[in-house]
């Protein structure tokens, strides 16, 4: 019964190797770029740190001004709708919100380190998905040499 089970085992290996042999094989580059390519939490990541970038560089320019016009729309008097006679009143005014004391310097450093400090948190994500990724890349590496070796010395016992 013994040899039953060793030679079930042997036939089986054999099957599988035979079926392993056509399968993908990638290269630890590939696995990296396959992953930077496909994470969507790397690619997140990389979207918010734009848009940071981009919050920083806002914070550089002044606000645009504000145009305001009152005009009368009915005058009760003379019973007309947007009377623009002589004896109307009109309202035009136009704002604009300056920073005192260095605001925007301040506004402009400061989103310039939330960037930095969001891509510093991407790249270390980075570094942690690669290193997740080349450890089980390592492990499968293994697991084949392994498996390869195990047959070799079962077609040798066989």
């Amino acid at each position: 019964m013994n040899w039953y089970v060793v030679a079930v085992a042997i036939v089986l290996l054999s099957v599988q190797s035979r079926a392993a042999s056509d399968t993908l094989v990638y290269s630890l580059k590939d696995v990296d770029s396959i992953v930077s390519i496909r994470s969507a939490m790397l690619l997140a990541d990389k979207e918010s740190v734009a848009a940071l970038r981009a919050d920083a560089r806002q914070a550089a320019v002044l606000d645009n001004p504000v145009f305001s016009a009152e005009l009368p729309l009915y005058t009760q008097s003379k019973l007309k709708w947007f009377d623009s006679g002589k004896n109307g009143q009109y309202g035009f005014s136009v704002q604009q919100s300056i920073p005192v004391a260095g605001q925007r310097g301040l506004a402009e450093e400061s989103g310039q380190q939330r960037a930095n400090a969001a891509e510093a948190e991407r790249l270390l994500r980075v570094h942690d998905v690669r290193s997740a990724y080349r450890e089980a890349y390592a492990r499968l590496l293994y697991a084949g040499h392994s498996y390869a070796s195990l047959s070799r010395q079962l077609e040798l016992l066989g």
